[in-house]
């Protein structure tokens, strides 16, 4: 069956290799597509180091536009949710908020 999850490994953030989440696969579908969008590095940030059954998981995507957000920053999707754990081997999720961040480049705004 397997040993219990520890939660003080778990904890830290992890680089994503793989997922099949529906909010990272549309935006690798579309860097797919268009050739001006760009899809960075996908990370899991696991927030349980002193729980017991769960905690707080992100989705951290970082995407950019060229010529739009700026290079090194671009922009950052985050997506949270709570976590509980129901056995060795699987987590009960409950998502709670979606989270953009931009960066743009050159920004300037006019006034009268």
């Amino acid at each position: 069956m397997g040993a219990p999850l520890d939660m003080a490994v778990l904890d830290g953030t992890w680089r994503l290799q793989y997922t099949s989440a529906p909010d990272v696969v549309v935006l690798l579908e579309a860097a797919a597509r268009l050739p001006f969008f760009q899809v960075g590095q996908i990370f899991q940030k696991f927030e349980c180091r002193d729980q017991l059954r769960g905690g707080v998981i992100r989705n951290v995507v970082r995407w950019s536009i060229p010529n739009l957000l700026e290079e090194q920053e671009g922009a950052t999707l985050v997506v949270s949710a709570k976590f509980d754990v129901v056995s060795v081997r699987n987590i009960y999720l409950q998502f709670e908020e979606v989270t953009p961040v931009f960066h743009f480049k050159n920004l300037y705004f006019l006034t009268s």
